[in-house]
């Protein structure tokens, strides 16, 4: 469960990480391209790691959701 919280989190954070590095550098930036690769990587264990826990998925999203809110409120 612990993994879980945290590859949701990470998952969370890195969206919005990404999202305003675009809006400050522009989409064809270096930097968003980085920002895109870590966001690939971070889908991906993610999701890994839902396969694991199957019965959490929704709480994972919402854990996903929660984590780029509170980093990136509207």
């Amino acid at each position: 469960m612990q993994t879980l919280i945290r590859h949701a989190t990470v998952l969370g954070e890195t969206k919005c990480e990404c999202e305003k590095l675009e809006r400050a550098s522009g989409a064809e930036s270096e930097e968003v391209s980085i920002c895109l690769r870590k966001l690939e990587e971070a889908e991906k264990t993610y999701k890994v790691n839902i396969r694991l826990y199957r019965e959490l998925a929704d709480r994972g999203e919402v854990l996903v959701q929660n984590s780029y809110k509170k980093k990136c409120p509207l």
